[in-house]
């Protein structure tokens, strides 16, 4: 039987590091990466077909597949990298609300696909690299965040004041590394250049501009990201759902077991600080939270946590349970498993402490 769409085309031979180590420049293109939650081909062409792209025309052009929208500029180019999971979307969209209203919204909603994030260390460590390899490099624009939390370095000035910031400058460099140093500026976006004709952005939701260039001088930060992301995305990978069949005596029930996904935090929690989690994770990353109890002791340190957590943007459900004496917080799944909801969870347990480890 003949297969459909992309499926007759789209055979994984284009990946990501095919494309960094081939020397294409690339001009005005935007990347979006993405990790999936299967590493076959098939699930990854499924949740395509989830978005609609398996119902637009498609064709073959090079080692791309190009899915054509309505106009030359909503055209997009797929590949997919099995060994990490990776599929890569690279379009010539030009407007922000094109790219989130084609791409990451849809996107947003698999359960199976999360976008590839990458954490603020990432792109610190991406600076102090490009600054030091690069004679050329400057930041021409950049946004970030500072949140009040524990274990705050003793040299930031005003440590309890929140604050954010889209900074514009010829010495963006400079700036940038004084508002990491001095006010504890965590970056989400920056774009840069390497030279005159080596012109970049990079943002944290896992999306690359490239405005001139090629993809080699990414590898590091993608190849980071992807590592870094790989022990959270195999925990939950690992998390099952189980509806057994139990007969009793005049009636059978069937109840899901649940194995859990877990995060390990091995510090004290205080109660201000998971307030300020359950505002976060309601504000910052799309999760509509109801607590069932909070035990703390005199000191304000949390013993024992439980809450129900409800995604906003997939509509899957989750229960999260917090014990002090294992430093843990188990992570129980409800009807099914949100690949992207767990990784977005991951994300906001990083702005509770960056320190957590996957379990």
């Amino acid at each position: 039987m003949q297969k459909r769409g992309l499926e007759s085309k789209l055979d994984g031979s284009f990946t990501l590091n095919r494309l960094i180590s081939s020397d294409r420049v690339l001009k005005k293109k935007n990347i979006l990466l993405t990790v999936s939650m299967e590493d076959s081909l098939d699930c990854f062409l499924k949740n395509l077909d989830k978005i609609g792209i398996n119902n637009q025309k498609e064709k073959i052009h090079e080692d791309f597949v190009y899915v054509e929208g309505e106009t030359k500029s909503e055209e997009v180019k797929i590949g997919f990298q099995q060994d990490d999971k990776i599929g890569f979307f690279i379009s010539d969209m030009r407007k922000s609300d094109q790219i989130k209203n084609r791409l990451e919204d849809p996107i947003k909603k698999i359960g199976d696909l999360s976008q590839l994030w990458i954490n603020p260390e990432i792109l610190n460590r991406m600076v102090n690299s490009f600054n030091n390899e690069y004679d050329g490099f400057n930041i021409t624009w950049f946004s970030g965040i500072y949140k009040p939390k524990g274990g705050l370095k003793k040299s930031i000035r005003r440590p309890q004041i929140e604050r954010s910031i889209h900074y514009s400058g010829k010495d963006g460099l400079e700036s940038f590394l004084e508002f990491r140093e001095n006010l504890g500026i965590k970056p989400k976006i920056i774009e840069f250049s390497l030279s005159e004709n080596r012109r970049y952005r990079i943002d944290n939701r896992g999306i690359i501009t490239i405005r001139e260039g090629n993809l080699k001088p990414l590898y590091k930060p993608i190849k980071e990201a992807v590592d870094e992301l790989e022990p959270w995305a195999d925990a939950i990978r690992e998390s099952t759902i189980e509806s057994k069949q139990i007969a009793l005596k005049d009636y059978t029930l069937k109840p899901d077991f649940v194995s859990p996904w877990k995060v390990k935090l091995p510090r004290d929690i205080y109660n201000y600080e998971m307030e300020d989690f359950e505002n976060n994770i309601a504000s910052s990353w799309n999760f509509a939270g109801m607590r069932n109890y909070l035990n703390k002791n005199e000191e304000g340190i949390v013993k024992n946590y439980s809450s129900q957590y409800f995604d906003k943007v997939d509509n899957s459900s989750f229960k999260v349970n917090y014990s002090h004496s294992k430093e843990c917080f188990s992570i129980y799944p409800q009807h099914q498993i949100s690949f992207s909801g767990g990784i977005r969870f991951v994300q906001a347990m990083r702005d509770l402490d960056e320190s957590i480890i996957a379990c």
